[in-house]
């Protein structure tokens, strides 16, 4: 899969550098799938959702959330947000 947004992730991590390595390992992994489907999504991170309201799949990566949004057919994703576990919380409520 293309993977756009790193940046995103990358401004993240410098505030949290906890999460540098967790967020690295699911770039890493994400780059190295061929996703066709929700079924492959799940195979490689079991705790990924797909949120139907906002469009998009929630990675829990090490008690914080990636939000991004995935198209099979051309074979990209694009990371939308990082949040913290409160911060995800706060997002989930607006509408």
């Amino acid at each position: 899969m293309k993977v756009i947004g790193k940046d995103i992730a990358e401004v993240f991590a410098r505030k949290h550098p906890h999460s540098r390595g967790p967020l690295t390992n699911w770039h890493n992994t994400t780059k190295l799938a061929q996703w066709k489907s929700s079924a492959d999504v799940k195979y490689s991170f079991r705790s990924a959702n797909y949120v139907q309201s906002k469009k998009c799949w929630v990675f829990d990566i090490s008690s914080n959330r990636l939000i991004a949004k995935i198209d099979f057919a051309v074979k990209l994703v694009k990371v939308i947000h990082v949040f913290t576990h409160s911060q995800y919380d706060i997002w989930c409520q607006k509408e």
